[in-house]
């Protein structure tokens, strides 16, 4: 195709490092590639690349990484080294850790890299995978534990907020003809904020042996949607209001850990047991579920309070867990690990249930849709 430059600049600082990539081709024979890719409609291409981090002191880190390029797909199919894969993440970022608290403030855009145009049956036009892609302007995290005992336990405060937007809607059609009840509208168009506040205090005791924890925990969710206008193709949502819900729940855990030793490993058994209690979930389906799409019930969430896999889903109704862990450590150095259960649920409202399923199907066939 013809020469490919690349020039490359560092420069190392008393706090970080950044560097500066440009890489650029004159394609000769662009024919070459296959029609029907991006590839072919292009002669001059461009990109500038760019990275840094630098600790602002021993707390705080600050940086960026970044892609431009003239096409969609020019790093790609060129192998420009850090910048090849098919998904790139540009952004912008400012971290800061501190004993047990933690903030992260980030801008991010995805870029799809991709040598064609994906057609969606729903909308007239062709469509680009980057144009479905949800871009995060920002992202935040706060995270907060108290230093000191308050009611002897331990106070805590999560903050999330998050501002999605997509130029066109990303829907997942089992025919690609016509709207499925099985459909997973997995990126809605437009613009959609949430905010996320959730507090938790927690006491741990032991009591002839057995370790008692007592937990009580408040959420708020509010949401604004700019999407486009609600239709049962490309929006499943029922307007573009603000929505508001709220969460309270009550749970207790009783752990037993058993401790055995012998000439090969030292074995850890423990049984748990916990209980929740809360009200059920509100408004399924009204949030635009950007965050807490993937979702496999497995030994890893057995246990959580909230077993949704990021903050759009909040878990309601009454569940009981029950299970246990065991671990052994050998002489030589190995491990084994085992953690089995079952969970529970009680009363109320099954967030995981066939009929409260949100615009992805979060939950569906996971195991938890039913009383046990």
């Amino acid at each position: 195709q013809g020469f490919l430059g690349e020039a490359e600049w560092r420069h190392r600082t008393e706090l970080g490092e950044y560097n500066l990539k440009i890489a650029g081709i004159d394609q000769q024979t662009p024919k070459d590639f296959d029609a029907i890719a991006i590839d072919s409609n292009e002669t001059g291409r461009v990109a500038v690349m760019s990275a840094g981090r630098f600790d602002l002191n021993d707390r705080w880190q600050f940086g960026w990484n970044g892609l431009w390029q003239s096409d969609g797909n020019f790093a790609k199919t060129y192998n420009l080294e850090g910048y090849n894969g098919r998904e790139i993440t540009n952004e912008v970022y400012l971290t800061g850790l501190s004993g047990k608290n933690y903030f992260d403030l980030r801008a991010q855009n995805f870029v799809v890299q991709d040598d064609r145009i994906d057609q969606d049956p729903f909308i007239a036009g062709n469509q680009k995978l980057e144009d479905q892609q949800g871009n995060a302007y920002p992202v935040f995290d706060y995270n907060r534990v108290s230093d000191y005992p308050v009611g002897g336990g331990e106070v805590s405060l999560d903050i999330n907020f998050r501002n999605i937007h997509r130029g066109d809607p990303q829907v997942v059609n089992n025919d690609g003809i016509s709207v499925n009840t099985d459909d997973r509208f997995h990126g809605i168009e437009g613009n959609s904020q949430r905010l996320t506040m959730e507090s938790e205090w927690k006491r741990s005791e032991i009591v002839n042996g057995a370790v008692l924890t007592a937990s009580l925990s408040g959420r708020a969710d509010a949401a604004w949607m700019h999407t486009g206008i609600p239709s049962p193709a490309v929006n499943p949502l029922t307007s573009n209001d603000s929505v508001f819900r709220g969460m309270a729940t009550g749970m207790l855990e009783i752990r037993y850990p058993l401790v055995a030793s012998d000439s090969y490993a030292t074995h850890v058994f423990e049984p748990i047991a916990q209980v929740m209690v809360r009200p059920n979930e509100t408004h399924i389906g009204e949030f635009p579920n950007e965050d807490a799409q993937s979702f496999v019930f497995d030994a890893s969430n057995l246990f959580r309070r909230d077993k949704f896999s990021g903050y759009d889903r909040v878990e309601g109704g009454s569940r009981a867990n029950i299970g246990f862990r065991y671990s052994a450590t050998f002489r030589s150095g190995a491990t084994l690990d085992v953690v089995a259960g079952q969970s529970f649920h009680l009363a109320g409202q099954n967030s995981y249930a066939v009929s409260n399923r949100d615009t992805v199907n979060a939950g569906m066939e996971s195991g938890l849709e039913t009383t046990r």
